[in-house]
């Protein structure tokens, strides 16, 4: 539907950079392109009363279905189900960018501060994150992701099929009598080319970016 050269590349080869395609516009976006759950570790705060913020990887968070607060040596202390009171202990602050509030309120009662067996020392959790149901089936986001596929697959060949070998962005080109000059290209994990831009323009235009600029809110 969105065009594109297969040449003499084989459909093993088609269906790899599919993969690449989506796992770079994941990487742009800051999410999965469709919902799905992972799991993350991250710090326990030396503050008390512990009430805390985490930053996932991925944004665009759904749910948070399970939280895990662990020792020092990975040991468990106790769980946290997303059915048990989740609004007392845990709740997603912020869907878009990824972040979580935590609440523990077990500490005081369980844990003895200065016992490395008992003291919390981070935190897994098990949540849901990627951009909403169909939400990746938007025409922009289909083109954006067949051209980044086209500029892989053309790598594949000898010489490169792109306008520079390795998808190098190209601000200055002549041939003969013709002379042209370009405005700098943005360089992001798409990639540095004219073409590459284009898929970023694509991208920005149809969905927010989940990326954050900081840590914590």
């Amino acid at each position: 539907l969105y065009g594109g050269i297969t040449g003499t590349t084989t459909p093993e080869q088609r269906q790899l950079m599919y993969q690449v395609a989506e796992k770079k516009v994941s990487a742009y976006l800051g999410t999965f392109l469709l919902p799905t759950t992972v799991t993350g570790t991250y710090q326990y705060p030396n503050s008390i009363p512990p009430e805390f913020f985490i930053g996932t990887d991925y944004g665009y968070v759904s749910s948070v279905d399970f939280v895990q607060v662990r020792n020092i040596f990975t040991g468990e202390l106790y769980n946290i189900q997303s059915n048990e009171s989740i609004t007392r202990f845990f709740r997603v602050h912020d869907d878009t960018y990824g972040y979580i509030f935590i609440r523990d309120y077990l500490t005081h009662c369980n844990g003895d501060w200065y016992n490395l067996f008992s003291r919390p020392y981070d935190v897994k959790v098990v949540y849901t994150a990627g951009l909403p149901s169909g939400a990746a089936q938007q025409p922009d986001i289909l083109m954006a992701l067949s051209i980044i596929a086209q500029l892989n697959l053309n790598e594949l060949g000898f010489p490169s099929a792109n306008e520079g070998g390795g998808g190098i962005g190209i601000t200055e080109f002549s041939t003969l009598e013709y002379r042209e000059k370009r405005k700098p290209f943005r360089n992001t994990v798409l990639g540095r080319s004219a073409r590459a831009d284009k898929a970023r323009e694509l991208l920005d235009g149809a969905v927010k970016k989940a990326r954050k600029a900081i840590r914590f809110p």
